[in-house]
C-alpha cells in the first residue's frame, strides 16, 4: 500500500496494495509503451481523505506509446455511472506508466490533470494523478500529485513506505 499527503496536510490519498498491483500487471502486459487508466475511488466524510478503490479497464482508444500516453474515454461514462449506482464510487484522477523513465509528470501530465480539474463539466475540482516510472518488472516507483481548480498543482509526498 501506499500513502500520500501534502505539506499542508489538505491532502491524503491512500492507495491499497491491491490497486497498486494492478497497475504494476497491466504497465508489464503494455511494455514497451506507457499505458494508464482513469481511477475511481471515494472521499472521506470530511473530503480531506481520498482512497483509491480501483482502476477502470484500459478503453479501446487510449494510445500509448515508449514515450506517450493519451487516455481515452471510450465506455467510462458507463462504467461510472454503474460504479455511482451500485458502490457509490466516482472518478477521483487517473494514472500512467513510465517505463524506464522518472517517476514524476511532465509538463504535458500536468497539462492534461489541469483541463480536467478545470473542466466544469467533469465535476472533479481536485484531480489525482499518480505516476508508475522505472522498471515495471523490477523496481518500479510511484509519485502522486493532485491538480485543485483552486489551489493548482500540489505534489504528494510519501507519508509511508511505498511496497511496489
Amino acid at each position: 500500500m501506499a500513502d500520500y499527503q501534502s505539506d499542508c496536510g489538505r491532502y491524503n490519498v491512500h492507495v491499497p496494495q491491491a490497486v497498486i498491483d494492478q497497475m504494476i500487471q497491466t504497465a508489464v502486459e503494455h511494455l514497451p509503451n506507457e499505458v494508464g487508466t482513469a481511477m475511481y475511488g471515494h472521499y472521506s466524510d470530511n473530503q480531506r481523505n481520498a482512497v483509491i478503490d480501483g482502476l477502470c479497464p484500459v478503453t479501446a482508444d487510449s494510445q500509448g506509446t515508449p514515450t506517450s500516453f493519451n487516455l481515452g474515454v471510450e465506455g467510462l461514462n458507463d462504467f461510472f455511472a454503474e460504479k455511482w449506482a451500485s458502490e457509490k464510487q466516482f472518478f477521483v484522477g487517473d494514472w500512467h506508466s513510465h517505463p524506464y523513465g522518472p517517476d514524476y509528470l511532465s509538463k504535458l501530465d500536468i497539462n492534461a490533470i489541469k483541463g480536467i480539474a478545470e473542466d466544469e463539466e467533469m465535476l472533479c475540482p481536485e484531480v489525482l494523478s499518480l505516476i508508475l516510472g522505472g522498471d515495471m518488472n523490477n523496481s518500479p516507483s510511484m509519485t502522486c500529485a493532485v491538480f485543485s481548480r483552486k489551489n493548482g498543482l500540489v505534489r504528494l509526498k510519501e507519508a509511508s513506505p511505498v511496497a511496489v
